[in-house]
């Protein structure tokens, strides 16, 4: 077992080179937080809300969404 750290951009994936089923992913928040891939909330840049595309925000640095107005 030996555990590895790629870092591409915002996006960490931790993982076991002998056991692909043992992974951790996470995305860098603006904050310079990293948030687990089950918590980071997608944003496009105007603040709507998506689920795969756009910026990784945490929960405290989301910015608001214009259709909440």
């Amino acid at each position: 077992m030996s555990i590895q750290t790629d870092i591409k951009g915002n996006h960490k994936v931790t993982y076991d080179d002998m056991n692909e089923r043992v992974r951790y992913e996470e995305w860098k928040c603006k904050c310079g937080d990293w948030v687990d891939d089950d918590d980071v909330i997608w944003a496009m840049p105007d603040g709507t809300l998506d689920t795969d595309k756009g910026e990784p925000f945490c929960d405290v640095c989301l910015p608001q969404d214009p259709n909440e107005e």
